[in-house]
């Protein structure tokens, strides 16, 4: 089985535990994911950056399309 699909079913049987539990639950959850992100923004951001600069060796490569760039650096 492909890596995509077991992720895809990991995620629906995710989703199905997540509908049974209670709303505080979710938002506790969400405060988490959100304090870990904030924790870790900087090298969030440092990664993200070298992604972006390897996206545009790529596409200077011609490995990538032009779209496909300016989709990876798009901010909206």
């Amino acid at each position: 089985m492909s890596n995509v699909i077991e992720i895809a079913k990991k995620a629906k049987d995710a989703s199905i535990f997540a509908l049974q539990m209670s709303t505080k639950i979710k938002n506790d959850a969400l405060y988490k994911i959100a304090d870990e992100i904030n924790i870790n923004k900087n090298e969030i951001i440092f990664a993200n950056n070298l992604d972006l600069e390897n996206a545009k060796l790529l596409w200077e490569k011609g490995e990538i399309t032009q779209s496909q760039y300016k989709t990876l650096t798009s901010t909206t």
